[in-house]
């Protein structure tokens, strides 16, 4: 397990997406619509890491997912985000496809009260076992009914708690 815990932030607005498949242009609308102090990509950038990062107006964290071939990425991390601290993990090696479970023992072996991942290419916000669990969906190739890409804000107010709204594109 990787023990690095990465200073996020104290307060202020995080993207979360994931699953872009090296398909950036709804990414760079979105990230230039809302102005982010830190962009969380929870895997399948598709070794796109360094454009995105290139064009990002704040820090970049992204871990690696199963069509991100290169090996520089790391394949969790773990963040500070105000009072918490969130696991981000892409999600294909917890299996999240055939459930949670592995994801939230996962983050409770990491000492973390929150676990994001993407891999589903499907939105969701959820709680198990104590764990707030965040999948932004896709920013590019959706899943979901209706099939419209998705992205995730989290705002961390200035008690350092995190509010977050799931978001779609038109």
């Amino acid at each position: 397990m990787n023990d690095d815990v990465i200073q996020g932030i104290d307060r202020g607005r995080v993207l979360v997406v994931s699953d872009s498949h090296g398909r950036n242009n709804n990414l760079y609308n979105v990230m230039e619509r809302v102005m982010p102090d830190l962009i969380l990509h929870l895997g399948d950038s598709e070794d796109m890491e360094d454009e995105i990062e290139a064009v990002a107006d704040c820090p970049v964290v992204i871990v690696r997912g199963n069509c991100d071939y290169g090996f520089t990425l790391p394949e969790h991390v773990v963040v500070t985000l105000g009072r918490h601290r969130a696991l981000l993990v892409h999600g294909n090696h917890q299996g999240v496809g055939f459930g949670l479970e592995n994801l939230v023992k996962f983050a409770k072996e990491s000492d973390c009260d929150i676990a994001m991942f993407g891999h589903t290419h499907v939105p969701e916000i959820t709680e198990e076992d104590g764990i707030t669990i965040y999948n932004p969906g896709s920013i590019s190739l959706p899943r979901q009914s209706g099939r419209k890409p998705t992205f995730m804000i989290l705002d961390v107010d200035k008690d350092g708690e995190v509010h977050a709204a799931l978001n779609m594109l038109k």
